[in-house]
């Protein structure tokens, strides 16, 4: 059956025998998933310090990935480029943790969730939480348009949950560690309690998967916004004004009393007198 063609991957050959090397900045989501499906693979994963905008343009790089993109996964046998697919090197490299599905139908499970990330949730929460990070000017229709095309996919997703405990089979696989991740952000910044409520199959799921210590050991505790309240777009950096100099106080000229001229009459009446 397709479980046991998928188990004659024997798990003994297919686990690398050296160490590999995951290049990318830190706090990157499409990173963290393939670290998050090694925890469960056992497998170790080295990340080196890495500095985008200067380590990704060297010779030395470019030679892993033409593109000068992140992630790359360098393995003993040579570098992987695009998160999906290191994802699901990391995911295949034992067959005994299921991180893949039991059967070929879960493994089309994984490969349609991962698809599903990618295709429905990744650019329209860029979108939304850009602006926050400081990445992109905010812009309301923009914005607009992300919520609705975020709302959209997480009805599917959670329509998909209501029967379903976890998205391929009956626990964690890679399907799971990807999309949680995807979702990581928008639950981190802007899922709010009001938000969030037509759909909570998937807020139920998403705080299974990043309660599981393996999610633990790479991302640490996941604070929720829904309990907080959503955090504003970040606003743009202020000019600084030159100090004005301080005006020495004007002092004041004491008023000159104007002499008032004899009016004419007065004048004929003196000259009358005389």
């Amino acid at each position: 059956d397709g479980a046991t063609h998928l188990r004659s991957y024997d798990h003994a050959s297919a686990t690398p025998t050296g160490l590999m090397k995951l290049y990318t900045f830190a706090g990157n989501t499409h990173a963290l998933q393939s670290l998050v499906i090694a925890r469960y693979n056992g497998v170790e994963i080295e990340v080196p310090a890495f500095e985008m905008g200067k380590d990704n343009k060297t010779e030395a790089f470019l030679s892993k990935s033409p593109m000068g993109k992140v992630p790359v996964l360098e393995t003993p046998e040579g570098c992987l480029c695009e998160a999906a697919a290191i994802a699901r090197y990391v995911a295949r490299i034992r067959a005994d943790t299921n991180m893949y599905g039991s059967s070929f139908f879960e493994a089309g499970l994984v490969d349609q969730w991962i698809e599903f990330a990618k295709n429905e949730l990744d650019l329209p929460i860029g979108m939304w939480i850009y602006p926050i990070l400081g990445f992109i000017n905010s812009n309301d229709s923009n914005t607009a348009k992300a919520k609705e095309d975020v709302s959209r996919a997480l009805a599917v997703l959670n329509a998909y949950l209501l029967t379903h405990t976890f998205l391929a089979g009956e626990g964690i696989t890679a399907a799971d560690v990807v999309v949680s991740c995807s979702l990581l952000n928008a639950f981190k910044l802007v899922f709010d309690a009001d938000y969030i409520a037509p759909f909570p199959c998937v807020k139920r799921w998403f705080t299974t998967c990043v309660g599981q210590q393996e999610f633990l050991d790479v991302l640490g505790p996941t604070v929720m916004v829904c309990a907080e309240g959503a955090a504003a777009p970040a606003p743009a950096a202020a000019k600084k004004e030159k100090p004005k100099k301080e005006e020495k106080p004007k002092e004041e000229k004491p008023k000159q009393e104007k002499k008032e001229k004899p009016k004419k009459e007065e004048k004929k009446k003196e000259e009358k007198k005389e």
